[in-house]
């Protein structure tokens, strides 16, 4: 677990998901899912059970390769990152990450405070030496806080997103560990 204290001078607590936190982070996610454009799903597509959850959460705990943060101001849920990564040797260095904050705290700090904890928890990882993501190319704010923290444009994948009745391209970058 690992507190820090955001600029607008609320503490935000930080810690990795365990079983019991699958019923929160299942309103989360559905949440999020209806508050923002930048996420493959909306909140009704996202149809996890509570059981399916904790199998999700339990897989990210037993890999070593793997880890779910999750994160509260107060009582409240208002982030999540997840890196998951394959089981296979020859994929298993490099993880695919997810992250979503509640939209009222956009701009506060979250996401680079939990973009922070997964690339400290890659480099002490034995296995990770790489961190993958996707964004959707139209998220310049999303793209500008990869790149600061040192996210590099690995490609363009055309066509990748349809929102809003358009087709709209996504953006592959990488984190290299070592």
């Amino acid at each position: 677990m690992k507190t820090i204290i955001l600029e607008n001078g609320q503490s935000l607590t930080m810690r990795e998901a365990k079983e019991e936190h699958a019923k929160v982070i299942i309103e989360f996610i559905k949440a999020v899912g209806d508050e923002s454009d930048n996420l493959t799903f909306s909140g009704s597509e996202f149809n996890e059970t509570i059981e399916e959850e904790k199998a999700i959460l339990r897989d990210h705990d037993e890999q070593e390769n793997q880890i779910f943060i999750i994160a509260f101001i107060n009582d409240e849920m208002v982030g999540q990152l997840h890196a998951h990564a394959s089981k296979k040797s020859r994929l298993r260095h490099a993880c695919e990450l997810g992250i979503s904050t509640r939209k009222h705290h956009w701009g506060k700090g979250i996401a680079t405070e939990l973009l922070t904890y997964l690339i400290e928890w890659a480099k002490g990882n034995p296995v990770i030496r790489k961190v993958n993501l996707r964004c959707n190319v139209s998220n310049k704010k999303a793209i500008a806080l990869y790149e600061r923290m040192g996210f590099e444009f690995e490609g363009c994948h055309k066509r990748d997103f349809f929102l809003h009745g358009q087709f709209q391209d996504t953006v592959s970058m990488g984190l290299i560990i070592d």
